[in-house]
């Protein structure tokens, strides 16, 4: 089973749910955030995937060691996982994915790991591993 790594920016503060700001600066991070994935996904040579469903594994390697909350930080790559999507062909709502916390890096970035499932979604169990934390 193939797998494929590319490495993404930290999100856009105006991505984060918490962010109050202007709607217009929020909607074109949107788009710059969907956009930019796409084309990190081309150049680390993931095109289109023929399988059923992909293994998302989401490790936030935060600017600096300040607390965040994991709902928010996945919430905030809502639109990389779109981008995603859109890169591979596969819906996302054919994903599993699973997040973890790295270690602080200078700028902070999300490593972004995709294992592809050829028969279909993930089945009950390996969901109940990824969720678990086993996978």
């Amino acid at each position: 089973m193939t797998s494929y790594t590319v490495t993404l920016p930290w999100p856009r503060r105006e991505l984060s749910p918490n962010w109050t700001g202007k709607l217009k600066d929020k909607f074109r991070a949107k788009k710059a955030e969907k956009i930019d994935t796409v084309y990190a996904c081309w150049a680390a040579g993931i095109r289109h995937i023929d399988a059923g469903a992909l293994h998302l594994k989401l490790t936030f390697h935060p600017p600096c060691n300040r607390r965040r909350d994991m709902d928010n930080l996945i919430a905030s790559m809502k639109h990389a996982i779109d981008g995603i999507a859109q890169a591979t062909g596969i819906d996302d709502s054919a994903y599993a994915i699973a997040a973890a916390r790295g270690e602080a890096r200078k700028g902070g970035s999300v490593v972004v790991e995709i294992t592809p499932f050829t028969a279909g979604r993930p089945d009950a169990e390996l969901r109940t591993q990824i969720i678990g934390g086993v996978r």
